[in-house]
């Protein structure tokens, strides 16, 4: 029985690496390349929505203005004058107008640029930006010059969580790579809704309507995306920050959302988690136990763990050994809120509760 074990946790071990290598190749060969060309500079809105203050608020306008991309307008879009935001808004001099009142069936976000699309549509290009996001001054030039070719429908790019302190913002640092391990293939690509960027062309009436009911804008686009035979361009520069401090509590709440999110925009995506998720956890554990009760040389059945872990600690910003206890814990963290997550037909984001089913 231990031999028949043995056979079927090596299996998994030689899956795991052939799907980490097949990746590496991948990267190595350089994936999508876009180029710059000089003549492509379409018409760009760049759409903020915001709503109440977020972390470095005030340094987040700031990026969005000083974009050496020349071609785009920055409009903010909030629920009304009261908002917290518009403060600040007003003293970054950046132009905004009111959400449309009839917009009462899709999220708070989705109506703020649902409302931006309907009263801008001379414009090529449409950019969304999350205002808790700090952008580089390269982010907008580098979103529309991936749109550089007929294919390509959408560009995106992926966030960076800078953890201002504590082991949960960590933790949700080092939780949000997979998303980025998810953007580096374009079969498992989808539009980031903090950071994206679609061609006019992608504004149908189909997609309109849609809107006015969505929860949540990047899912749509992406399926729009999709419903038109488009490509995802994916941009994999940082450009794109999102400075946080979490606690326990709102780490959780935010990872159970986030996979809610997911599962509600592609259901395979939890059967794919919870078959790899749980290969790891299983490597990992027999790996310990056959090295200590059986024979040292089944610490190779730890190797893609520890491959898994070097990766992790090399894409951090600022290098802490703090890592370690979270990489341990990642894959069960990650198994919790598939299960959770794909039990919710509800999710409360920003005061607001939505439901997904």
């Amino acid at each position: 029985m231990l031999y028949i074990f043995i056979i079927f946790v090596s299996l998994i071990w030689l899956g795991l690496i052939s799907l980490d290598f097949g990746l590496y190749i991948y990267r190595k060969r350089g994936g999508e390349i876009y180029g710059k060309p000089k003549r492509f500079r379409p018409k760009t809105l760049v759409m903020l929505p915001c709503k109440g203050l977020d972390i470095t608020l005030d340094a987040n306008i700031l990026s969005l203005k000083t974009q050496s991309y020349d071609n785009y307008k920055l409009v903010a879009i909030v629920a009304s004058n009261k908002d917290k935001a518009v403060e600040h808004i007003v003293k970054a001099g950046v132009d905004y107008i009111i959400a449309d009142k009839d917009l009462v069936k899709c999220s708070g976000k989705v109506k703020n640029l649902l409302s931006a699309i309907r009263r801008f549509r001379g414009y090529d290009v449409y950019v969304v930006a999350d205002s808790d996001v700090t952008f580089s001054t390269d982010w907008l030039e580098s979103l529309v010059y991936a749109l550089n070719s007929n294919k390509a429908l959408v560009s995106t790019t992926y966030p960076y969580f800078n953890p201002l302190g504590g082991f949960w913002s960590m933790t949700k640092c080092v939780w949000n790579f997979v998303g980025e391990g998810m953007m580096e293939s374009p079969n498992t690509r989808f539009a980031w809704g903090g950071s994206m960027a679609f061609k006019r062309e992608l504004i149908t009436e189909r997609f309109l309507e849609r809107m006015r009911f969505a929860v949540s804008d990047d899912i749509e686009v992406t399926r729009e995306c999709r419903l038109q035979n488009g490509m995802i361009a994916y941009v994999k520069k940082r450009i794109a920050v999102v400075n946080i401090s979490e606690s326990f509590g709102t780490f959780i709440e935010w990872a159970n959302r986030q996979t809610a999110f997911s599962i509600y925009g592609n259901r395979r995506l939890a059967y794919y988690g919870l078959v790899i998720y749980s290969a790891n956890i299983l490597l990992l554990l027999s790996g310990i136990i056959l090295s200590i009760y059986v024979s040292y040389l089944y610490v190779f059945l730890l190797i893609p763990f520890i491959i898994g872990l070097l990766k992790s600690y090399r894409k951090l910003e600022e290098r802490s050994l703090m890592i370690i206890p979270i990489y341990i814990m990642i894959n069960f963290i990650y198994i919790t809120n598939i299960l959770y997550g794909s039990r919710m037909r509800s999710v409360r984001w920003r005061g607001r509760v939505y439901r997904l089913y």
